[in-house]
């Protein structure tokens, strides 16, 4: 015989589990759906910038500086040869770096021996452009893209030398 009550008892526990199936369901697909956005959002602040392949000589795209030895110097340039090994170049190259009244110049030197409290002390020190000399390795700094230029304006000259 039929028994309501029973029946009823029944359809309240499947009920009750597919309500707790759904919310189950539910929470997961919010929980997945939230992942998701913050990945896009990390894509979509990224979107901007184009992925460009590498440029075939495999050199960066960009960079400020060139690090040579002094061959020559001029009233208002001096010209260095750049070694491949030292730079991002495909070869050694002879680079004419031009300076104006806005360059700045330094000079820092780094001790051969660590101090008796194990400390290096560097001595760095502001030069002017007749403190150049030829045979100084500098580092010639520019404010502007510097790739494949034979010439460029330094803002900012550095010579390092190990004593």
């Amino acid at each position: 015989m039929w028994q309501p009550n029973a029946l009823s008892d029944k359809i309240k526990k499947i009920l009750i589990i597919a309500l707790f199936l759904i919310i189950i369901v539910i929470s997961a697909s919010l929980i997945i759906n939230s992942t998701k956005t913050e990945n896009d959002n990390i894509n979509i602040i990224g979107a901007d910038e184009k992925e460009t392949p590498v440029p075939s000589d495999g050199l960066p795209k960009v960079f400020y500086s060139y690090i040579g030895t002094i061959s020559e110097i001029n009233t208002a340039s001096f010209i260095i040869k750049a070694e491949k090994i030292k730079n991002y170049l495909a070869s050694d190259a002879i680079i004419t770096i031009n300076v104006d009244d806005e360059t700045t110049y330094s000079k820092t030197i780094i001790p051969r021996e660590i101090n008796d409290n194990g400390n290096i002390n560097f001595e760095r020190k502001n030069i002017n452009f007749n403190d150049l000399k030829v045979n100084d390795e500098v580092i010639a700094i520019s404010y502007e893209n510097v790739k494949d230029k034979k010439e460029f304006l330094a803002k900012q000259i550095e010579i390092q030398i190990i004593e």
